[in-house]
């Protein structure tokens, strides 16, 4: 299978970089991928993936492209000899199921699949690919990294018999786990002890509309019954990372935390650094390397080194 050189966006340097525009990578063809290479590098080169924000309803893979300081860290990765991949998965406006957000997770899953089924043909090294998400790009990061393999050996479809274990990770403001339950109880209990996800549910049409979307329900009593409760524990990272060690990862957390619950809820607590508080926790038990930028709440482990230098780090080594 061949795939054609586009025209890269204008600050790319089109005599160093090889770009590929919308690459389908699934079976319609909102999944699809951009892949920019740098060119003359003769071994196969490190990869990251970036996985975009938007909960789960909008985004797009071109969003990274829109901001100056995005598009240097770009091109200093691609300076570097590292391949630069956005992808656009499934969003929940998308389509109509059940399953909720789960579709979504499926959809990012076979992009990085995609990716190594090609890798020779884009000539980059399959045991050096990185996950980089920010928001929900960054919790199904952490879903994939904290996961069991999720190659299916016996499917017909090749691609999907590849291994999607990744190199290292890097997350922005994402979601610790999304067995949302466990928000009230093992990320918000010590900080918030008053907070209720029932009654923030019941009183916030946004959280209402959140919780729905996440699982596909319409009430809060789905939650505690089947098959949410099953949906609930497979989407549960925190479960996931007590059962196997994570790759090593950094943690960037820049918002400024609310004081106090306002009208049942926590303001922007899906981007709260108590997240990150309990990502790092969890992954310091289990014995993970982490460094933890989680600056709201004095907590600081990086040495003050970026997400973006420690990834450089990581993958040209």
């Amino acid at each position: 299978m061949g795939f054609i050189n586009s025209t890269p966006p204008s600050w790319v340097d089109s005599t160093s970089t090889k770009f590929y525009r919308n690459i389908q990578y699934g079976d319609v063809n909102i999944t699809n991928l951009d892949l920019m290479a740098p060119q003359g590098t003769g071994a196969p080169t490190p990869c990251i993936i970036n996985i975009h924000g938007g909960s789960f309803a909008y985004g797009d893979k071109t969003d990274i492209y829109e901001d100056l300081i995005d598009q240097g860290i770009i091109l200093d990765y691609l300076d570097k000899g590292i391949a630069y991949v956005s992808i656009n998965y499934k969003l929940v406006s998308q389509f109509e199921e059940v399953s909720g957000i789960k579709r979504c997770f499926d959809s990012a899953v076979l992009a990085i699949q995609f990716i190594k089924y090609y890798a020779d043909i884009f000539n980059i090294d399959k045991n050096k690919i990185a996950l980089n998400g920010g928001s929900a790009g960054g919790g199904i990061s952490l879903w994939i990294a904290s996961s069991p393999d999720l190659a299916d050996p016996s499917n017909q479809n090749l691609i999907k018999r590849e291994s999607t274990s990744i190199h290292s990770l890097s997350l922005n403001i994402a979601q610790a786990t999304y067995d949302l339950v466990k928000w009230e109880s093992e990320v918000f209990a010590v900080n918030y002890p008053g907070y209720s996800l029932e009654l923030d549910y019941n009183t916030n049409k946004e959280t209402k509309d959140s919780v729905d979307r996440t699982y596909g329900i319409k009430s809060y009593s789905e939650l505690l019954t089947e098959p949410t409760l099953s949906l609930r524990n497979e989407l549960d990272m925190l479960r996931l990372m007590g059962e196997r060690q994570t790759v090593d990862t950094y943690l960037f957390y820049s918002n400024t935390l609310a004081g106090a619950i306002v009208n049942n809820t926590i303001i922007d607590g899906v981007h709260s650094d108590y997240m990150g508080k309990a990502i790092s926790n969890k992954m310091g038990v289990i014995g993970t390397n982490v460094l933890a930028d989680l600056r709201s709440i004095g907590i600081d482990s990086t040495g003050g080194i970026s997400k973006e230098d420690w990834l450089i780090s990581r993958l040209i080594t």
